[in-house]
């Protein structure tokens, strides 16, 4: 019986360590795949030219300055157009 006890105790120590290698294996691929995944991605974005975000930004904010400068020249045109009435 003990000897019975001392082969199920090596198979799972066996299946075990075979399953702990098999789970390091499939991790490290994982990483592996996500950084070539991302490589990929970088450089596809970098062939389409984008812009970053931070150029976004200062774009959109130059742009809404415009816009509240045009709304201003238009009042101010308004208000010249009524006084020359």
């Amino acid at each position: 019986m003990s000897q019975d006890n001392k082969f199920f105790e090596d198979f799972s120590k066996l299946a075990g360590s075979a399953m702990n290698q098999a789970f390091s294996s499939i991790a490290e691929l994982k990483v592996n795949f996500d950084a070539a995944i991302s490589h990929r991605l970088d450089k596809i974005l970098a062939d389409k030219k984008l812009v970053s975000r931070e150029e976004f930004e200062v774009v959109k904010k130059m742009a809404e300055e415009a816009r509240k400068d045009c709304i201003k020249l238009n009042k101010i045109m308004e208000a010249n157009k009524k006084g020359k009435k």
